[in-house]
């Protein structure tokens, strides 16, 4: 009995060793085939790498034949998908934007063939808000070489007149781009006037727009205005001037809009950060019938009283 008993654990320890040495030998065999057959593909690989190049394709060199075996692996980015999405009730801005918006995909061809995983997301996000069209950006990355690009477009809120030409902005205040002329399916929004003198053609709008942060400013102050104005008189505001009052050292808003069925036109003076509490007593001045045919002014920029020039009420 102390027989078997000493056998079994001495034939436990051989068949342990015998394991072993058959799982070395394994592992020693695979590594010199791998070797050998390394030897033997890669000049093939190089080879292949040349007759791609003479063809019209740039793969140079063992680098390049590296990135070009982690394409076959399935570790790039071969496709993008992108989903432009519009402000409330803007879906047409997609088919009037296409072209600038193609020009956005195309930039963004670069990214295939890169690594899915070291992908520099910030820098293909700021491709993309460089179209000045664009505010929010994400990217979703999907396995095995797929890139999914989610982008929430501006609305344009202000054209802006500009030395030889107008400015699109939105309501944030972000210059979007410059156009000659107006284009057709932009001559509803409101037009801002009083920075013709600053707006110069040479500059580009990323520098205007760092130059400008106190008429930015206004501009923003200028939507909640306008915003205000169309919802409680329920009119249509044509457009603004927006001048600075260095006596009270803030800006003033003139806003102009066409009287009921275009009877007259209506300009409205304000001055910044005093018409919020203002907005219900012009409204009442405004429902009161009007005498006289030519436009009216009303000026508001007393905090005690409406001024009115160029016509009366009854």
């Amino acid at each position: 009995m102390s027989s078997l008993r000493s056998r079994a654990p001495r034939e436990a320890s051989e068949w342990k060793a015998k394991k072993f040495l058959w799982v070395s030998l394994a592992v020693t065999t695979g590594s010199i085939i791998f070797f050998f057959a390394l030897r033997v593909v890669f000049p093939t690989i190089k080879e292949e790498a040349k007759n791609l190049q003479s063809l019209g394709e740039q793969v140079v060199g063992p680098e390049s034949t590296w990135q070009k075996l982690k394409y076959w692996g399935g570790f790039t980015v071969r496709t993008i998908d992108f989903e432009w999405r519009t402000p409330a009730g803007k879906d047409p801005m997609l088919q009037i934007l296409k072209n600038p918006l193609e020009r956005v995909v195309k930039d963004l061809d670069v990214l295939k063939g890169q690594n899915l995983f070291t992908l520099d997301l910030n820098s293909a996000k700021e491709k993309v808000r460089s179209s000045g069209w664009v505010d929010g950006v994400s990217i979703r990355r999907e396995i095995p070489g797929r890139v999914h690009i989610t982008a929430h477009l501006r609305e344009p809120r202000f054209l802006i007149r500009a030395d030889g030409a107008w400015i699109v902005a939105d309501q944030s205040g972000h210059f979007m781009f410059r156009q000659k002329e107006i284009p057709g399916w932009l001559v509803d929004l409101p037009l801002i006037f009083g920075w013709e003198g600053q707006l110069a053609r040479h500059i580009s709008l990323p520098e205007l727009e760092r130059g400008l942060q106190e008429e930015r400013e206004s501009l923003r102050e200028a939507h909640e205005l306008v915003f205000e104005l169309e919802n409680k008189l329920r009119v249509k505001i044509e457009s603004l001037t927006i001048s600075f009052d260095s006596w009270l050292d803030r800006p003033r808003f003139q806003v102009v809009w066409q009287g009921a069925k275009n009877s007259r036109e209506v300009r409205v003076i304000l001055l910044s950060g005093a018409w919020k509490n203002r907005i219900r007593s012009l409204q009442a001045l405004l429902s009161e019938p009007l005498k006289g045919d030519s436009a009216l002014e009303v000026d508001g920029q007393r905090a005690d009283r409406w001024i009115v020039r160029g016509g009366s009420l009854n």
